[in-house]
């Protein structure tokens, strides 16, 4: 049986959308990697690859909430 998040791992890029400082939306697609975390709820985390300065990095610096929209590859 094929892993239920098989197809999580195989994806490398997503959407990632923070808030700006006037919390309008700020979307951004940027390369991550989806681990698996035994015993955790939920069963893997995802970790997005950017730099420090980004504006999406500097958003969720100032406020956590974010969303990502992850699409399989074509």
């Amino acid at each position: 049986m094929e892993h239920p998040y098989a197809e999580l791992f195989q994806v490398r890029a997503m959407t990632l959308s923070t808030l700006d400082p006037e919390n309008g939306p700020c979307a951004a697609p940027v390369y991550f990697a989806a681990l698996e975390q035994s015993g955790n709820n939920p069963p893997w985390r995802l970790y997005y690859f950017s730099e420090a300065a980004s504006q999406h990095a500097r958003n969720l610096a100032q406020d956590r909430r974010a969303a990502a929209a992850i699409y399989p590859e074509c």
